[in-house]
């Protein structure tokens, strides 16, 4: 499965709120019904924007779920908890119904709301339905970070730790590239070291 991150931050001296999102950019398509691989693309965009929010999309999705997804975002204007359930429902929908049984699903949503970063994540799994879930925060003050490479942990504390101590965002930007790069780099049968990255609140 592909890296992704989201770092949300409030900075403490008082500068405008933000949130960085980026994974890499490999994708890898299976034939179902034999599990092969039958494409690699490696410019694969899987964070995207919309309506001025942010969401990246990770795991073993079937293709029907990116269009759904995309046109509840386009057509809903509820605030990032509300999305994120709706989101999440579909998600659990959709690989409860896929035929696939390793079909999984990471994904992470942002927003700036009544002026803080706010950010969503989903998780679902196929073969561990009942610990399907989602969550969201709120960062009113300093930083909140999420990856969906957490078992990473020192890579984890490092980005935690440096941006603990520089909330610029030109310099955290790098931080999550840097981080991704590296994380990608212990993944090279699903992840690339091209990494895409957006922000909102910049």
């Amino acid at each position: 499965m592909s890296v992704l991150m989201v770092a949300a931050v409030t900075p403490s001296n008082g500068s405008k709120p933000y949130v960085i999102m980026g994974s890499d950019t490999k994708k890898i398509a299976l034939d179902l019904h034999k599990d092969e691989t039958v494409e690699t693309n490696d410019f694969d965009g899987k964070v995207r924007e919309v309506n001025g929010k942010l969401i990246g999309v990770v795991g073993r999705i079937p293709n029907e779920f990116l269009n759904e997804y995309l046109q509840i975002m386009s057509n809903d204007d509820k605030n990032l908890e509300s999305l994120t359930r709706d989101i999440f429902e579909l998600a659990k929908e959709v690989i409860y119904n896929s035929d696939y049984e390793e079909a999984k699903l990471g994904i992470f949503l942002a927003a700036i709301e009544n002026g803080y970063p706010s950010v969503g994540i989903i998780n679902v799994e196929k073969d561990k339905l009942d610990d399907a879930y989602f969550r969201t925060g709120i960062a009113k003050e300093g930083h909140l970070l999420a990856t969906n490479f957490n078992s990473f942990d020192d890579l984890e504390k490092e980005i935690n730790d440096k941006i603990g101590k520089n909330q610029k965002f030109e310099t955290v930007r790098k931080y999550v590239g840097v981080c991704l790069k590296a994380a990608a780099s212990r993944l090279p049968e699903t992840c690339n070291q091209k990494i895409d990255i957006k922000q909102i609140g910049k």
